[in-house]
């Protein structure tokens, strides 16, 4: 009984921090199993958010990582890999894109004088373990840049 009151508490807590409404569940709901009809009924209300596809590419990249195998000579080199999320507007293979900020030069006390944005090539779509040919805004992707200085 206590596991079930601990856990109505948490997904309480959880739903009010996310919501900002009241928990539509109680300490009765799992303990006759009622909470996962509940939870359906509140994820379908979730709406679908709208996906900008007109407007110029726009892609956060929150790692990169590279994807060469050690040892391999010079001619076996892949790159590396960068990972993130399409905001908006669609990218192709073999579409030019700009890389910002690019080249960072500091002085000498580490002061930012200029950034100058590399020029890539994506010349390779994933997201999971499906190569694509195309990226849409939505969900998390790997694009393979060739950096063209």
């Amino acid at each position: 009984m206590t596991s079930v009151v601990t856990l109505s508490r948490k997904l309480g807590q959880l739903f009010t921090s996310v919501y900002r409404s009241k928990v539509p569940f109680r300490n009765e709901d799992f303990l006759l199993r009622t909470c996962g009809d509940k939870c359906c009924d509140i994820v379908k209300k979730i709406p679908i958010p709208e996906r900008d596809i007109a407007s110029p590419p726009y892609m956060r990249i929150i790692r990169s990582f590279d994807v060469n195998k050690s040892g391999f000579g010079i001619d076996d080199i892949e790159g590396a890999v960068a990972g993130g999320t399409l905001l908006r507007g669609v990218l192709k293979l073999n579409q030019l894109v700009e890389v910002r900020p690019g080249l960072v030069v500091k002085d000498e006390r580490g002061n930012f004088l200029r950034c100058t944005p590399l020029y890539s090539r994506i010349v390779s779509f994933f997201a999971e373990e499906n190569e694509l040919q195309f990226a849409v805004p939505g969900g998390l992707g790997s694009a393979q840049p060739w950096i063209l200085l």
